[in-house]
């Protein structure tokens, strides 16, 4: 204990102008110990499913390059990898695993993606209320894009369609007490928080999603209250899981991509600039959620979240932070141009669950950091004459493999918007 005390207030103290005091919550926890506590064989069960689960996630992808359409497969796989990560059922988590296995038996998915009329989700095989609201996001952010419209309405909505509703789901699943439920919430928390920011936040604007569902006017000031008031850490700046500790205390964690999907959604209106840019240049060295590496090493999932954060907090920066943040952005895309994106133009699949999540969270960070043309260009005057060549071949990679899911399509309009903007821009020189 007096160990990883000194170590929280250590990274506490490294934040400037936001002294550590006895109250602020430690910015890291690991379930763990709790899921043990709930099932002792924890640790041997989750190594057995995970080799299995990894094994069926190269054939996914494997499949994927050879052209087949996973709508349904990659939601079985992506609730087979939550039930594994983020609670102790093993008879969930084996169940998933089989259908995943007998889905990829197949010559190919038994569903084709389209709604469901049953309650307007695209969670054509997910089993889980805020995984069918994550892919109905995705799915109704391209729709947007291309000027569409869903069939029927996105009645899944109705779960949170009061300020009473909305305040209930996400309290249901702000504290995790896995020694007791075998349950960690977090990335349920992260994944419900950031859709229905996208749903609140953007209605009204020229972003909103086409739900063909009445929202209730009050959820905005509800949502942000709660994420202002409630939340936010206001010595960190960051937003994170709240876990009940075996001693019974709430600890609030730091969470990177808690943080960043707030802030990227709410467009860089939140509070507290100063503390969130000196938290998230204080933990480039610590673990995700509450660092920027995975397993001691950078990922362009990572970097994007990073990046993002850093942009839209750049003015807010200070002299020497911006220095320092122009240096690491640098590195950041030595490492995504150098160690993860290969010469045919499709990127390292190594970090990424999926084909289209490896080619979005790459081209997206190159967008982010402007690497495709200087738009986003925030901390650097340098050129990158080799840009529009890279931008042509990760294009042509991804129509080659005829992807179609909502990380794909999403990567390929990026890529076309910075081909305009870097065209316009060579024509005004």
């Amino acid at each position: 204990m007096g160990h990883r005390f000194t170590q929280i207030m250590q990274v506490l103290l490294a934040l400037p102008c936001y002294a550590a005091s006895a109250d602020v919550a430690p910015l890291a926890y690991d379930p763990t110990p709790d899921f043990i506590a709930y099932n002792p064989q924890y640790r041997q069960r989750k190594r057995q499913y995970r080799a299995e689960l990894n094994a069926l996630q190269a054939e996914m992808i494997s499949q994927q390059k050879a052209g087949r359409k996973t709508h349904c497969t990659r939601q079985v796989f992506l609730e087979a990898k939550w039930y594994l990560y983020y609670t102790a059922d093993f008879d969930k988590t084996a169940q998933r695993i089989d259908a995943l296995r007998t889905m990829l038996k197949q010559p190919k998915d038994p569903h084709d993606g389209s709604q469901l009329e049953s309650d307007g989700s695209f969670g054509c095989c997910s089993t889980l209320w805020f995984k069918k609201l994550d892919v109905t996001t995705d799915k109704l952010i391209t729709m947007a894009q291309a000027w569409k419209e869903p069939k029927f309405p996105v009645k899944l909505l109705e779960e949170i369609n009061s300020p009473e509703k909305l305040t209930a789901c996400l309290d249901s699943i702000l504290i995790s007490d896995a020694s007791k439920t075998g349950r960690d919430h977090r990335y349920e928390h992260n994944s419900s928080l950031s859709s229905l920011t996208r749903y609140i936040c953007w209605e009204g604007t020229w972003e909103e999603l086409p739900i063909k569902f009445k929202l209730h006017p009050k959820l905005y000031e509800t949502l942000i209250d709660y994420e202002d008031n409630k939340l936010q850490d206001p010595q960190t700046g960051y937003w994170g899981a709240w876990y009940r500790a075996g001693d019974g205390k709430i600890v609030k964690t730091a969470d990177l991509s808690h943080t960043f999907h707030i802030v990227h959604f709410r467009h860089g209106q939140v509070e507290r600039w100063p503390a969130i840019i000196a938290t998230t240049l204080a933990i480039k060295d610590r673990e995700y959620p509450t660092g920027w590496l995975e397993d001691g090493k950078m990922t362009n999932h990572h970097n994007y979240d990073v990046a993002l954060l850093l942009h839209l907090g750049f003015e807010h920066a200070r002299a020497e932070q911006k220095k320092q943040i122009a240096a690491e952005v640098q590195r950041m895309l030595d490492y995504c141009l150098n160690q993860t994106l290969l010469a045919d133009g499709s990127f390292k699949t190594e970090d990424e669950d999926t084909l289209g999540a490896a080619f979005y969270f790459g081209v997206a960070f190159l967008h982010e950091v402007g690497y495709f043309s200087k738009v986003n260009r925030f901390w650097t005057d340098r050129e990158f004459p080799e840009a529009a060549a890279t931008n042509d071949r990760i294009t042509a990679q991804i129509r080659a493999l005829n992807l179609d899911d909502p990380e794909s399509l999403f990567a390929l309009r990026i890529l076309a918007v910075n081909k305009i903007a870097a065209g316009a821009q060579q024509q005004a020189k």
